[in-house]
């Protein structure tokens, strides 16, 4: 039995243009880590923001569709692992992220592609 998968938070205004075929969005900024709500939060009414839950460590337990067609900057707020990370990006991809860019509590830097990524 497929389980429904949920929305990520703030994502829901994102579905909607979408739905309404009206997306005047180019990128999404994604939080993750213990700090994800504080800094999202911080971001809310200057670009779309979306959190995959500092207590959440599956994110294919959510849907990501809120990313196809766009490109993707996510923030590790508190270094939760490149495992993680990894699991994230590729449900953004498959779920038709253009590409995915994350930025490290450390500053480094990954980026994802379909088909490979760079460190």
């Amino acid at each position: 039995m497929n389980k429904i998968k949920k929305y990520p938070p703030y994502s829901k205004r994102l579905f909607e243009y979408m739905k309404d075929k009206q997306n005047p969005i180019r990128e999404i900024l994604i939080f993750l880590g213990k700090d994800a709500w504080k800094k999202g939060q911080s971001f809310l009414n200057k670009c779309p923001v979306v959190i995959l839950p500092p207590d959440s460590n599956r994110p294919q337990d959510y849907d990501w569709g809120c990313v196809k067609g766009l490109s993707v900057l996510v923030f590790d707020t508190s270094d939760v692992g490149s495992e993680l990370i990894r699991r994230l990006s590729y449900e953004l991809l498959m779920a038709g992220a253009t590409i995915v860019r994350v930025v490290f509590v450390n500053f480094g830097m990954a980026i994802f592609r379909r088909g490979g990524f760079k460190i």
